[in-house]
């Protein structure tokens, strides 16, 4: 039996890790590091998602990422660096609980963070195991969908877990637990029904340590503002 905390503290470091490198990626592509917020939003998923070799497409290089961006970072130990925890996660028993726990690590932090319209930007129904879950955290009463012991694919297969919601990595924030105890579900159970998103920040700031990468280069978009990221960024989450 596998220990949950251990393994959501590996998918953590795999994620921030993940971000880390889609900011170096940035900063090795002369078409994108004077102006690098402009990669880090939604339109470029694709790309993000090209560069880590899960999508076979060249959506990387339309965008203006450098070959090296996409062949000189070591994006295949990462894939598998997260795959190895997601199996190690998926040996453990509470399978319910888990599978809500993972969700509320991403997406879930991600959107509680960065959505002005949350908690009423839901997309899924509840009528689904992963809508359920987005569901009680934004304050459903319903309870969790009994999964009867078996993970859906989007956990139980890492390239499905990646590809979702890529934006929880390619759009920051950095984030990890204060110690292993914080419950990402539980926390965003605390915020899951405050439509401030400065409110909401400042509980989750309690429990988390957060790097908001986005904001940061929003507020400093320029190669000089992208190479203090990454160096903040290298000596906290690497």
């Amino acid at each position: 039996m596998s220990s949950p905390q251990r393994s959501i503290t590996r998918i953590e470091l795999v994620l921030n890790r993940l971000r880390l490198k889609y900011l170096q990626a940035i900063a090795l592509s002369p078409g994108l590091r004077d102006h690098p917020a402009q990669a880090v939003s939604l339109s470029f998923n694709p790309a993000f998602l090209s560069l880590t070799g899960l999508d076979q497409t060249p959506h990387w290089r339309d965008r203006g990422f450098a070959t090296h961006a996409r062949y000189g970072l070591d994006w295949d130990q990462d894939r598998e660096d997260l795959a190895s925890a997601l199996r190690e996660l998926t040996r453990c028993q509470d399978v319910t609980t888990t599978y809500g726990e993972v969700l509320a690590l991403k997406p879930g932090f991600h959107e509680a963070w960065v959505h002005e319209a949350f908690p009423d930007d839901a997309q899924e129904g509840p009528e689904t195991p992963r809508g359920r879950v987005f569901g009680v955290l934004r304050g459903s009463p319903r309870g969790l969908i009994d999964l009867a012991g078996h993970y859906p694919a989007d956990l139980s297969e890492p390239s499905c877990f990646l590809a979702y919601a890529p934006c929880s990595v390619s759009e920051g924030p950095f984030v990890r637990r204060r110690h292993q105890g914080v419950s990402y579900f539980g926390e965003l159970k605390r915020v899951g029904t405050i439509p401030s998103i400065a409110a909401r920040r400042a509980i989750l700031r309690e429990s988390f340590e957060v790097l908001d990468a986005c904001q940061r280069l929003r507020d400093e978009d320029s190669v000089v503002g992208l190479e203090r990221l990454v160096n903040e960024a290298k000596a906290t989450y690497q």
